[in-house]
């Protein structure tokens, strides 16, 4: 198909005319996602209430902490499961925007580059320590003022305010300037040759365009969450497998756009 220049609209544009070709195929991977997706939280929610319904206890610093044991089930299966899954996912949606013909099993495409993925995965989260320990810290500073003052609802609302919205914009900010990290490592036609290379190919490509893209993804989120927690059935048929595509088409055109650039220089 044709792919224009990169815009809010042309992004949409693009990816519902993907999804016209091939919804069929890509509902069917946004199921099976969803469905893998859910496969850790099914067996977490079996390791603390059936076989080991005690929680844990670790004392640091002094203090106590107790956490559910499959809570480490739910870490390790974001680090090693979820970034295969994801770039199948992105890889099938790129290959629908290409006119391509890719099929269910594109979905598991990358666990032929299991590793790089994986390491890919583990730099975007050091990257994102430093907002989620913003919020982790505005969290407990808004409850530890509230504390003092007997009024949680205006220590959580300090909180909120002064570290844990500001942290949050950074996080999806960071999120989307690093959204193309699997789709590199995925795509052909790209040459990175690292983990490394793809979370800083994905850093540069985005750093034009980055704004725009955070209102497509948020666009994209709110749709999806509206779809599946009020069970809305046509915004849930239409919202998720939408999702595979769009984020792949702005891929496709700002990739496009870079090459031409590239070629003029």
């Amino acid at each position: 198909q044709q792919i224009p220049p990169f815009s809010f609209v042309a992004a949409f544009s693009v990816g519902w005319q993907s999804l016209k070709r091939n919804y069929w195929l890509l509902f069917a991977v946004s199921i099976t996602c969803l469905g893998i997706g859910a496969i850790p939280v099914l067996l977490q929610v079996f390791l603390n209430d059936v076989l080991w319904p005690e929680e844990v206890s670790t004392v640091l610093g002094g203090r106590e902490f107790t956490y559910p044991p499959g809570k480490l089930l739910e870490i390790l299966a974001y680090i090693f499961l979820t970034p295969i899954i994801t770039a199948g996912f992105e890889y099938t949606g790129l290959g629908a925007v290409r006119c391509q013909t890719p099929g269910i099993g594109t979905l598991f495409a990358g666990f032929s580059r299991y590793w790089l993925l994986v390491r890919a995965q583990l730099i975007m989260l050091l990257i994102w320590v430093g907002p989620l320990v913003l919020i982790g810290v505005g969290v407990g500073a808004g409850a530890l003022i509230g504390s003092q003052a007997d009024g949680w609802v205006e220590g959580a609302s300090i909180g909120l305010l002064v570290m844990v919205l500001p942290a949050l914009i950074i996080l999806i900010w960071q999120f989307v300037r690093l959204s193309y990290t699997y789709l590199l490592i995925m795509d052909p036609m790209s040459d990175v040759s690292s983990a490394w290379d793809a979370v800083c190919g994905s850093w540069n490509t985005t750093r034009r365009y980055a704004w725009r893209l955070v209102l497509i993804w948020i666009v994209i989120q709110v749709g999806m969450t509206i779809s599946l927690c009020c069970f809305l059935l046509p915004g849930f048929f239409l919202a998720v497998p939408l999702s595979c595509a769009i984020m792949p088409a702005t891929y496709e055109m700002i990739r496009r756009s870079v090459f031409c650039e590239e070629m003029q220089e």
